[in-house]
């Protein structure tokens, strides 16, 4: 008898495996992570100089007294704008569930230029990392409860999802939220991101909002990802970089670049920081050789600049290892830290509060910078986005409708530049012409 239940027993448990491996629990789990206790007691990453409050830098300590659990919603995939050039949108964006974040992002006008299979050209992909994992562009990552010293990852949750959707003058909008719940049950804190496209338009909205929930004040802070993966563009150097764009304190704009080389040689994280202490931080971008993923937030109500994002580092990603990191895929990442806030109890008015962005995915085209009133202002184009001249004439060659500065006379000047063809993301005859 002892042996029939002995089997009974094991035939059970190897059933019930079998079950766990199909995965029919794991959307069950995907919309709730449990917080993770830091196991260290201070900040690994100082924050910057600029703007920042003396006592930002936090101690964290260990709480066991209350701990912490989000809550989300299933895994999902919500697609705005278009990749048909004809949509009038710039790029089509699809967003992921998990973090909150773009899965993919994929231009309309512009293509791969593979002649004979031409594909909508991807500016931003996820990007793996040396342990196999992901990260996703623009991810919510780590909140942190400041005093009690916890963290929830928020960068593996599937949020939930409202779905797309279109206003009058054809912009689209998506949004999601994870609430932060005590392992009691007790709502803490509600995070809601939005994401909004326009036709016409190479900037993307995006905002995220955090409420407390509690009845108790909360001090809190995040982690972003930034703008991450893009390709490589020029198959004779690897151009990619991560730029930032500061105003100093005599109104001269000033830069920051950080290649691939720098990033590889770096030791530490101050080796790969987007700082100048003093001065005033406008914006971060993640460029290749022709393109750009620039990153501007946005300052609060009657401020010039922000004074909420008080570290900026980049990293460069090499996932099989291989020592010449050049066997295609490589690429460059921003990551954003998002400075210690306090939130009055629920129903008070500081009891939320939130952080705007402004993401521009488009071309490094001179004219278009020129002709825009905040890219003007933002100083998109004086900021160090091109090496040489040299540079932007073989830009106009991959991509003749762009018109790039003149280095001589400061001026787009199209007597360098072969004429315009048709912006689509396949190719004409004249395309095929100028791609033999």
């Amino acid at each position: 008898m002892r042996i029939l239940t002995l089997i009974v027993v094991c035939f059970a448990i190897f059933c019930g495996l079998l079950v766990i491996e199909t995965g029919v629990f794991e959307t069950a789990w995907a919309g709730r992570q449990r917080c993770i206790l830091l196991q260290q007691t201070t900040v690994e990453k100082k924050p910057e100089e600029e703007n920042v409050p003396a006592d930002s830098e936090e101690h964290l300590e260990m709480s066991a007294v209350t701990t912490f659990e989000a809550y989300g919603g299933s895994a999902e995939t919500v697609k705005l704008g278009s990749i048909d050039p004809k949509s009038g949108f710039k790029y089509q964006l699809e967003l992921s569930t998990k973090g909150a974040a773009i899965e993919k992002a994929t231009f309309s006008e512009f293509n791969d230029r593979d002649y004979k299979n031409p594909h909508p050209l991807v500016i931003l992909s996820p990007v793996k990392s040396a342990d196999g994992s992901e990260i996703l562009p623009i991810a919510n990552r780590e909140f942190v409860f400041v005093q009690k010293g916890q963290q929830l990852p928020l960068q593996d949750l599937h949020w939930k999802s409202f779905g797309k959707e279109t206003a009058e003058d054809g912009s689209q909008t998506a949004c999601f939220e994870a609430v932060i719940k005590t392992s009691a049950g007790e709502s803490a804190v509600k995070l809601l991101k939005t994401y909004k496209v326009s036709p016409g338009s190479d900037l993307l909205d995006f905002g995220i909002t955090i409420e407390n929930l509690s009845s108790t004040e909360q001090k809190v802070r995040f982690d972003i990802a930034g703008p991450c993966g893009l390709g490589r563009e020029d198959v004779r150097a690897d151009m990619r970089k991560a730029v930032a764009c500061f105003k100093d304190s005599k109104g001269q704009i000033v830069s920051i670049r950080l290649d691939k080389k720098k990033l590889i040689k770096a030791k530490t994280i101050d080796d790969r920081r987007l700082m100048k202490p003093g001065d005033n931080f406008l914006w971060a971008a993640a460029v290749n050789k022709y393109f750009a993923a620039i990153l501007v937030p946005v300052p609060d109500q009657g401020k010039e600049y922000c004074d909420w994002l008080t570290d900026k580092t980049a990293s460069f990603y090499n996932p099989d290892g291989d020592d010449k990191a050049d066997s295609g895929d490589e690429t460059i990442g921003l990551d954003l830290k998002i400075a210690p806030v306090t939130l009055a109890q629920a129903g008070q008015a500081d009891s939320l509060k939130t952080y705007n962005f402004q993401l521009y995915v488009g071309p490094k085209d001179k004219s278009l910078f020129d002709k825009n009133a905040l890219y003007r202002k933002l100083s998109f184009m004086p900021a160090g986005l091109w090496h040489t001249m040299g540079d932007e004439m073989d830009a106009h060659l991959h991509y003749p409708q762009l018109r790039f500065c003149n280095h001589n006379t400061g001026v787009s000047d199209a007597s360098y530049y072969a004429p315009d063809y048709q912006k689509e993301p396949g190719l004409n005859e004249q395309d095929e012409q100028a791609h033999p």
